[in-house]
């Protein structure tokens, strides 16, 4: 029997389950958007996306759920690309649980760091003018970046180095930075959360430092124990937040 569920098992990718996740959810605050409450903003809202006030009173869910929203077919076409381009090769070199977390908590650095930049707005303005709903797995695609170039850094002799161009992702971390600040700048209907991308790159970098990839030959029991326990975090943290977001999502749908 163990056998024939080897033969017909599918190995699916955790990379394409990422950007399935992401698709459909989309699609479901489309649907929300149009149809059930008219409002797109208000369907990001109960979906979970990232909003400051309603975090600090205690919906810390929307850490996570946020980096799984989006709200256009742009700003989703762009996040899904280059999730697939660097899922893949983390996953290749990491594996799918180290993808998982990384995700997870590069996500997590992102709101953070999102919500200082909001605090950071209300005592350079003096007044609090109201938060901005903050959504997109930007903030994880900028720690996949950072895990890469964490992992050149890295002091490690029981690994080879990544095959990759360090500089080539610092000048794409450059542009994405400046092209969000501009747009900002100009003060346009497009807000760019650059808080959050600079929480995820952070986070990411110092998970590129630490964590060991699959090519690693020798790993101390230290060190082992340590990445298998953020591994277990994280996992655990993702699982509670689908819980969290499921029964707010049903909560909200009922009184409609």
């Amino acid at each position: 029997m163990r056998e024939i569920i080897q033969k017909i098992k599918i190995n699916v990718k955790l990379t394409y389950v990422l950007v399935g996740l992401n698709c459909i959810l989309f699609v479901i605050t489309s649907w929300l958007g149009s149809l059930t409450y008219g409002n797109q903003e208000v369907a990001l809202l109960i979906m979970g996306g990232g909003y400051t006030p309603y975090i600090l009173q205690g919906q810390i869910w929307r850490l996570v759920t946020a980096e799984f929203l989006h709200g256009n077919f742009i700003h989703l076409a762009f996040n899904m690309y280059a999730l697939f381009v660097l899922g893949n090769y983390i996953e290749r070199f990491y594996g799918a649980k180290k993808l998982l977390t990384v995700y997870i908590i590069t996500a997590i650095g992102a709101s953070i760091i999102s919500i200082i930049g909001d605090f950071s707005a209300v005592w350079a303005g003096g007044v609090y003018a109201g938060a901005s709903i903050s959504v997109g797995a930007s903030g994880a695609v900028f720690g996949m970046i950072g895990l890469l170039i964490g992992n050149r850094f890295k002091k490690s002799t029981y690994e080879p180095k990544l095959d990759i161009n360090t500089n080539q992702l610092l000048m794409i971390v450059f542009y994405n930075l400046l092209i969000g600040l501009g747009l900002n700048f100009t003060g346009g209907s497009i807000f760019i959360d650059n808080w959050a991308h600079f929480g995820g790159l952070a986070s990411g970098l110092l998970l590129g430092i630490f964590f060991d990839t699959v090519n690693n030959f020798y790993q101390s029991k230290l060190k082992k124990a340590v990445e298998k326990g953020i591994i277990i975090g994280a996992w655990l943290i993702a699982l509670a937040t689908l819980i969290a977001q499921t029964i707010y999502l049903f909560s909200n749908l009922l009184v409609v």
